[in-house]
Formats: structure tokens, C-alpha cells, sequence
């Protein structure tokens, strides 16, 4: 095995999506999803009912989630010491500058717009891990 990734989106489909192109990235990933940013706090924390969770190499972070946002998961992460440099590429549907500064601010290592396609997405993924986590 390589190592980790946690994917962080409230679609099922899109989970789906994403843990086959990480998967086919670099065989061997173990490639974990939660759909909402209490389960991603439990999962990197180590808190029931995800102990002995692997850390990630990194998180691909939905903005949008059904019991918070990106910019709220990153506040929490980032005060917690084994979690302040994990890498964490945020996706959201929109565009929105604000919603990018605000990521940003918060501690994202990088923000994108949500790929429409899956090529492109394979591309956002790989340039990500190759640049914070190889």
C-alpha cells in the first residue's frame, strides 16, 4: 500500500468516482470517504467509530456539506496539532471568489472548481497529490 487518502463529499457518486481515480493513480492507495464534516473531524481525530483511522496523505474536502462547511472543517483541523499541515484540496461546485478566499484563509492547500468531467477531475487529483503529497 502507498498510503491514504480521505475523500470528503456528501454524493455518493462523486465518492464512488473519486476513490476509482485515486485508486487508479496509484494502485495500492487505500482511498476512505465520509458524506459530512463530523465525520471527517471524527475520521482524522481518531474518534469513534473510526479508531485506528490511517492519517491520510491528504483530503479532497467538499465547500458544501450537509452539517458544515469547508472553511468550518479547516478551523477545526488546523487546531488540532497531528492535523495543522495535512494537506486538503477543497472542491466546490461554484466558483464563487469568496467561497475560494475563505477556503484559502482557513487553511486550504489548494481550492478548485468541481471538475465536470472525470478526465479532468483525474487531472485535478494527480496534480494535487503529486504537488503535497508524493
Amino acid at each position: 500500500m502507498t498510503g491514504a487518502v480521505l475523500v470528503v463529499d456528501d454524493s455518493p457518486e462523486f465518492l464512488g468516482v473519486a476513490r476509482q481515480l485515486l485508486e487508479q493513480l496509484r494502485p495500492g492507495t487505500r482511498v476512505d470517504t465520509v458524506q459530512s464534516g463530523t465525520d471527517a473531524l471524527a475520521f482524522l481525530t481518531g474518534r469513534a467509530p473510526y479508531d485506528g483511522a490511517p492519517r491520510p496523505m491528504f483530503v479532497v474536502l467538499d465547500f458544501r456539506l450537509p452539517d458544515m462547511n469547508a472553511p468550518e472543517v479547516l478551523a477545526r483541523l488546523r487546531g488540532e496539532p497531528l492535523l495543522a499541515n495535512l494537506p486538503i484540496l477543497v472542491l466546490s461546485q461554484a466558483g464563487w471568489p469568496e467561497d475560494a478566499r475563505r477556503a484559502l484563509a482557513a487553511g486550504a492547500s489548494a481550492f478548485v472548481v468541481k471538475p465536470s468531467s472525470a478526465r479532468t477531475l483525474r487531472r485535478v487529483l494527480d496534480d494535487f497529490w503529486s504537488r503535497h503529497a508524493d
